[in-house]
This record gives C-alpha cells, structure tokens and sequence, in this order.
C-alpha cells in the first residue's frame, strides 16, 4: 500500500492544493477585472484655502452673505501646452442660514485638452452647539472634454 501524502484525493486526481489555486486564481481574476482606470486631470488649485468652496460644497451659503469668486492660474509659464484654469462661483444661504445653494463654471486648459464644467451645488447645515456646525453638501454638473489634436508635435 502506497503512503498517503499530504494533499489528499478529492475526485478525478485534482487535489486540495489545486482547487485552493484554482479558487485564488479566479478570485484574483475577478479582482482584477473590477478595477477600472481612467486617464484625466483635474484642475490644481493651490489657494483653496482663501475659497474653500472649489474643494467642499457643503461650504456653500456658509455665511449669511453672497460670496462670489473669480480665479486665475497659470502653470509653468512661458511652456507651450502649459496649464491654464478660469473658475468662478458663487454661493449664498437663501434660508436662515441652514441651507445653502452655490454654482461653479470651471475651464482649464493643459496642452491639446480643454475641459469646461459646470456645478451646481447643495449644503444643509445643523447645528450641534453654539460654536459647533455640521455641515454637509451635494454637488452635481456635467463636463466637457474636447481635444485640438492640431495642437499635437509630431
């Protein structure tokens, strides 16, 4: 009689060790196949901090005041293709300041691409204590991307 090994005989001379691999294999697959990626660029901001409301809508209508906005940035100057991006919005509290409503229009530009959007965003505020806020926010819009491929060196 042969001595028995450590992967014991399930059916059809596959062991417990296969179907383990094969089990791995699959799960790994299908990992694999659920992942997307997508190629894009988003506009850079780098004075968020004086209009929060680029990054966060549940800033909108934060104060009782009409806050409007309008930016400017240009990237590596001086470079052909180099980036440029236009923002305006605005934003205010229309009721007792609980709720607040805000639009954005975004165009930037980075060598053949322009990508022009527009945002219409949704905060609701409760608050906790006298000092104490919370806040949170909805945004939606739609985008366009379009490409000048006669900007392209070849």
């Amino acid at each position: 009689m042969d001595s028995l090994s450590n992967d014991h005989v399930i059916s059809r001379g596959r062991t417990i060790s296969d179907i383990w691999n094969m089990k791995l294999s699959i799960a790994t697959l299908l990992v694999l196949l659920s992942l997307s990626a997508k190629a894009q660029q988003d506009p850079l901001y780098s004075q968020y901090l004086n209009n929060p409301f680029v990054l966060n809508p549940a800033y909108a209508g934060l104060t009782n005041n009409l806050n409007f906005s309008l930016g400017y940035r240009s990237q590596w100057a001086g470079f052909e293709g180099s980036p440029k991006t236009i923002n305006f919005n605005s934003h205010i509290s229309p009721h007792d300041n609980k709720m607040g409503a805000g639009l954005m229009v975004i165009s930037d530009q980075i060598g053949n691409s322009t990508i022009n959007e527009i945002f219409g965003s949704y905060s609701y505020r409760i608050n906790l204590t006298d000092s104490k806020i919370l806040s949170f926010g909805l945004q939606a819009g739609i985008a366009n991307y379009q490409l000048d491929n006669s900007k392209v060196n070849t």
